[in-house]
């Protein structure tokens, strides 16, 4: 005879304390997804929203703020460039124009030295009166040599012996070399110093007279400026003339930047900023001179506040 199995009574004490604890439980996770609700409502939310913003628009702005420093910079320095070469444009003009000076560079019986001497001394005199390039030191001194090698000069820090002998060895190498629009490079001088040579001829007559000679020092027309951009580590800074040829050079990696632009002709016309690799690359012309200004920034000095401003943000 077949015997079913009892069924388990369960007791009205059990089913009501079971029911209690799947209560329980179930306000326990209800609290739980509130609590997690409210907390990315009022935290969560808003940070993330925060830092979505920061991060699409702060660092574009700091970029932003730091590529336009470095146009500020190379604008100064193009600046101070071109003031130097209006300065020598200058006193170059105004010695043609002096009919003493003239008179004495054309008179061979008249030892130019001491004749010559202090008509130099007024020229250039009055032209540094309405000049403050001359005042920060940029021209080291200015020399007139006349046909038969005899010269006169100013210098304002003095003029020894040994710089005398290195511009006449400058004069009898450079006697093709003339331009008002540029500054030559000349092998076997000091470092960082180039020359503004120009024919010294009657302005009536052109008839050639001599050389004008004038040693600028290039290194003060960057140190003189804020140079903190200069600061950073492999930053590289160029100053060329208009066949491309180096006058000043700063930064280690400075020529082997230059050798790979130099096939980049927007470069070349000096209207291009952008990438150049790992290093942001600006080129401008000094006004109408024959001139170039580079500046290789590399990409750590420009984005190192941007990271470091992100992060404390974040």
């Amino acid at each position: 005879m077949y015997n079913e199995p009892k069924r388990k009574v369960r007791r009205p004490e059990a089913v009501k304390e079971m029911a209690h604890r799947r209560g329980n439980v179930r306000r326990k996770r209800s609290l739980m997804v509130r609590m997690f609700l409210l907390v990315c409502v009022t935290i969560l939310g808003p940070s993330l929203l925060m830092l979505l913003v920061f991060y699409r628009t702060i660092p574009a702005r700091m970029e932003s703020q730091a590529k336009g420093n470095v146009n500020f910079y190379i604008s100064q320095v193009t600046a101070s460039v071109a003031n130097t070469m209006e300065l020598a444009q200058d006193i170059a003009y105004n010695a043609m124009i002096d009919d003493s000076l003239c008179a004495s560079t054309q008179d061979l019986d008249m030892y130019l030295a001491l004749q010559g001497r202090d008509d130099l001394l007024r020229v250039v005199g009055g032209v540094a009166a309405y000049q403050s390039t001359w005042k920060r030191g940029a021209v080291n001194s200015v020399y007139l040599f006349r046909r038969d090698g005899a010269f006169t000069f100013y210098s304002p820090r003095g003029s020894y012996e040994q710089e005398q002998r290195r511009m006449q060895s400058i004069y009898e190498a450079a006697n093709e070399q003339s331009s008002a629009e540029t500054l030559f490079s000349i092998e076997n001088t000091p470092e960082n110093t180039a020359y503004f040579l120009l024919d010294y001829k009657n302005i009536d007559t052109l008839e050639p007279l001599g050389k004008l000679i004038m040693e600028i020092d290039v290194d003060t027309l960057v140190i003189h400026l804020d140079n903190s951009i200069l600061s950073e580590e492999a930053t590289c800074l160029a100053l060329s003339d208009g066949e491309g040829k180096l006058l000043y050079g700063e930064g280690e990696d400075l020529q082997e930047l230059l050798e790979q632009t130099e096939d980049n002709s927007s470069y070349l016309q000096g209207t291009a900023p952008g990438w150049q690799g790992r290093f942001y690359h600006v080129s401008q012309r000094v006004d109408d001179e024959e001139l170039r200004v580079d500046i290789f920034i590399p990409l750590p000095s420009m984005y190192d506040l941007v990271w470091e401003g992100s992060w404390i943000f974040s």
